[in-house]
């Protein structure tokens, strides 16, 4: 997911991508607009697994951990400044309908750090169903007009960035639904030991909010990555449903084809694989500082050749991965290899 995110922010800048999978004006769905929601739902997934990780006691260690978060907080507003600092220096150019003016998703990721540190697991659950009807509530009441109206008063900080700061609402009921679908299939242990029962109960949970979205988008209307409502929501939520369960069914065939005897197989990862789920965030950021770099130096659209264009998006996703990969193996270099935990599959008989 996050190689694919990695390689479209760039991609979408290049004639050789197709405009049907770039983001949507103010309706519907396309490869882009998944990005941003799975990067959410993920973080969802990380919170559960480090509160409820077998051998880590959650309440031991929530007080060490809340200095971690507000410096992740802080971090992320800076990256997010800094990011729209440069883009305003060296002048590159992005679309004011995705975010704002002066918003971006490193921005949204912040405060949504921030809003896990205020309300921890499992708080975030409640609140964040409240926020969000509440949210869907104000869209149907005027909210969504004015956000999807065109002009834009850019002395007026909340109005110049009137898309990042309401989405974020919608960001945070991902968030919170996440969880709940997180803990329906925790009733099978299906988070830490994937088997045949959690592929089903993630099948179900996936078909379930999918047949919510259909519902939502009779009451309120397409869905929108631009304003983040319930039908988006949903239709996020659902997709990732399906991919965790094909996932975890392919590991599970990887077991069976193991030929091992054991009912516990321990598979390690691929380097690469394991460099990027450990550095999301960076991975993340140097790709939006390569983009930002390569269209500094490159004319994008001036590029017509196809195999020049492919030539460029190469180099750089080999470079990004290549950085993330030397990162990893520097950190890690004094730690002995064990495999990837997350891969460890119990098959039930």
């Amino acid at each position: 997911m996050f190689i694919g995110t990695a390689v479209a922010i760039l991609a979408f800048d290049f004639d050789v991508f197709p405009e049907r999978f770039g983001k949507t004006v103010n309706y519907g769905m396309s490869v882009m607009d998944i990005g941003t929601a799975m990067f959410v739902i993920s973080m969802a997934l990380s919170e559960y697994i480090i509160t409820h990780r077998p051998q880590k006691s959650a309440k031991l260690n929530r007080s060490k951990q809340t200095p971690s978060y507000l410096s992740t907080f802080v971090i992320l507003l800076g990256i997010g400044f800094v990011k729209e600092l440069f883009a305003h220096i060296f002048k590159y150019s992005h679309s004011t309908i995705e975010y704002g003016e002066h918003w971006n998703f490193f921005i949204t990721l912040g405060f949504l750090k921030l809003f896990t540190t205020i309300f921890p697991y499992p708080y975030s659950i409640p609140v964040g169903i409240i926020i969000g009807l509440t949210y869907q509530t104000a869209l149907n009441l005027g909210l969504e007009s004015w956000i999807l109206r065109d002009d834009r008063d850019s002395w007026n900080v909340i109005d110049a960035n009137r898309e990042g700061i309401c989405s974020l609402f919608g960001y945070i009921f991902v968030y919170g639904f996440t969880l709940i679908i997180i803990k329906f299939v925790a009733i099978v242990d299906g988070i830490f030991n994937p088997s045949y029962k959690s592929v089903s109960f993630w099948m179900i949970a996936g078909a379930f909010t999918y047949f919510g979205q259909l519902l939502m988008m009779e009451i309120f209307g397409e869905p929108s990555r631009r304003i983040a409502n319930i039908p988006y929501v949903l239709a996020m939520v659902s997709m990732k449903c399906a991919v965790i369960g094909f996932l975890q069914l392919i590991q599970i065939q990887g077991v069976l084809r193991s030929n091992t005897k054991s009912e516990t197989f321990n598979a390690k990862g691929l380097n690469l694989l394991e460099s990027i789920s450990g550095n999301c965030l960076l991975f993340f950021l140097i790709a939006n500082l390569a983009t930002g770099f390569v269209n500094s130096v490159i004319h994008t659209h001036s590029v017509q050749n196809v195999a020049l264009q492919m030539t460029i998006l190469i180099a750089y996703n080999f470079g990004i991965c290549l950085f993330i990969y030397v990162w990893h193996l520097f950190n890690n270099r004094k730690l002995p290899s064990k495999g990837n935990p997350s891969l460890e599959v119990i098959i039930e008989k």
